[in-house]
């Protein structure tokens, strides 16, 4: 109880001091002595990182029971009597523990990271499950304006070729465990789902929920969403459709295997989403929008109002026709203003 710890919070914060100052570090860095996986700043937030929990405290309690119950087996044995004086102390310094370093390290943790250039405050890069040629154009782009991708694929040679492109690949299941806790999620703050197969889109995105955020997380539109009730997947199981007019799998690839490219616009007062539309019509499918302070958002499928200065990715097919030349020439004019 409460009176307990006040009996021993001394000796609790003195051990507290000594885990957080002495113990942690020297053990982190003895450990990783000679390691060429893990760097300075790695190590250094490693050290200051080790909150106690629940198994702490329940094993102290089953140590305290048995240092007890042998001495009143032994009366006789001086040493046992000696520690069973001392084993009631052991429940409460471990809570003492428990909650000083579950405070400490849960109020250093995320400014930290951040301060050691281990963890963005705001990740904006995307996480792609897939790895076609129509995603790897998308994160082509994307990549060359400065925002970080990451492509998971199963398949070896989508991986090489996303690698040759100069994309960052992994060869893994998005739903496996390695995916889960093997792959570092640094910078990624959303995920797009765009593998061939609905399923695995939709299980996907209710995987990665706890990890980016409901909000975070998407997926492109399924074939079967025009399905009846019985034959598609039920539509709490799935993500948010992205990209606007929710384009497919297949039309995405077949747009990209028209020609269409990644292009970047930006939207102000003299070349607006109507002068967009105008100039590329059905030959540009809008992807993402990014702010003027570089936060990277995917559109939403349904008819999503995009106003204001902000700059739009999109797949676009270029076209030649004088009228269109016009309206390109002022869009480009204005991007550059």
């Amino acid at each position: 109880g409460i009176s307990e710890i006040q009996m021993v919070w001394q000796k609790g914060l003195m051990c507290l001091l000594a885990l957080i100052l002495v113990v942690r570090p020297v053990s982190v860095f003895l450990a990783n002595l000679g390691s060429a996986h893990t760097t300075f700043r790695e190590q250094l937030f490693l050290a200051l990182l080790a909150p106690r929990g629940i198994v702490a405290a329940a094993v102290t309690s089953v140590f305290a029971l048995q240092i007890t119950g042998a001495a009143k087996i032994n009366p006789e044995n001086e040493t046992y009597v000696a520690l069973a004086g001392e084993a009631g102390e052991l429940v409460p310094l471990v809570f003492i523990v428990i909650l000083g370093t579950v405070t400490f390290y849960g109020l250093l943790a995320a400014p930290l990271a951040r301060r050691l250039g281990l963890s963005d405050a705001n990740p904006t890069g995307v996480l792609f499950a897939g790895a076609e040629p129509w995603i790897r154009v998308v994160a082509k782009g994307l990549v060359e304006k400065g925002h970080q991708c990451l492509l998971l694929d199963t398949r070896f040679e989508k991986v090489s070729a996303a690698r040759l492109d100069g994309l960052q690949a992994v060869r893994a299941n998005i739903l496996s465990e390695y995916a889960e806790e093997e792959i570092d999620f640094a910078g990624l703050g959303h995920l797009v789902a765009a593998t061939p197969n609905n399923e695995v889109n939709s299980l996907a995105a209710r995987e990665f929920q706890h990890r980016f955020g409901k909000a975070n997380v998407w997926q492109i539109t399924p074939s079967d969403v025009d399905f009846h009730h019985q034959k598609a997947v039920a539509n709490h199981m799935r993500g948010r459709f992205c990209f606007l007019g929710g384009p497919r799998f297949s039309d995405l690839s077949s747009f990209v295997g028209k020609g269409a490219e990644m292009k970047s616009t930006l939207l102000t007062d003299v070349f607006t989403m109507e002068d967009f539309k105008a100039a590329h019509g059905d030959n540009a499918i809008i992807l993402f929008t990014e702010t003027e302070d570089g936060k990277l958002n995917p559109v939403l499928s349904e008819d999503e109002k995009i106003e204001g200065s902000i700059t739009i990715h999109s797949l676009v097919i270029e076209q030649d026709d004088p009228e269109t030349k016009a309206l390109k020439k002022k869009e480009v004019s204005e991007g550059k203003s």
